[in-house]
């Protein structure tokens, strides 16, 4: 019988924690990223900061706290990230609120909403069809399906 590999996002997805899923990117994902020998400390720093506040940082605070402007920062993110701090602390950020919403404990939208720092609802749902392209609940019931009736 063949058995097919669960992919990066079904392991992210179904790993137990939020310390879990970052040592899976690291592994997976974020090897180039963080092995990188040139790595600037204010990186570093930055991404260290975005994943201990799952996502919830403000970027005139870590521009504050690094000591550089927003646009340098940006920049910096750019050339060795390959993306703006903003975009992935949203990444990291909806990565926690997937976790949440499929963990086993049944954590309510609301609860996503104050834990992951989502102005409200709408905010919620925006970020889940930018990322996930569906609402939460069409995420939760696709991915509930695929898991219930493997192939």
């Amino acid at each position: 019988m063949l058995k097919i590999e669960p992919t990066i996002m079904e392991r992210l997805i179904t790993e137990r924690d939020f310390h879990g899923r970052i040592k899976l990117f690291k592994e997976e994902i974020g090897i180039n990223i963080f092995t990188c020998n040139g790595l600037p400390a204010i990186i570093e720093y930055s991404l260290n900061k975005i994943y201990s506040s799952k996502g919830n940082v403000n970027m005139n605070q870590l521009a504050a706290e690094t000591g550089y402007s927003t646009r340098y920062l940006r920049k910096q993110f750019d050339a060795h990230v390959g993306m703006p701090p903003k975009l992935f602390s949203q990444i990291v950020r909806f990565q926690n609120s997937l976790h949440m919403l499929l963990n086993k404990q049944a954590f309510t939208v609301w609860d996503v909403i104050n834990e992951n720092g989502y102005f409200d609802q709408s905010h919620l749902i925006n970020e889940f069809k930018k990322f996930g392209y569906l609402t939460p609940t069409e995420f939760i019931d696709a991915v509930s399906k695929k898991f219930s009736n493997p192939i």
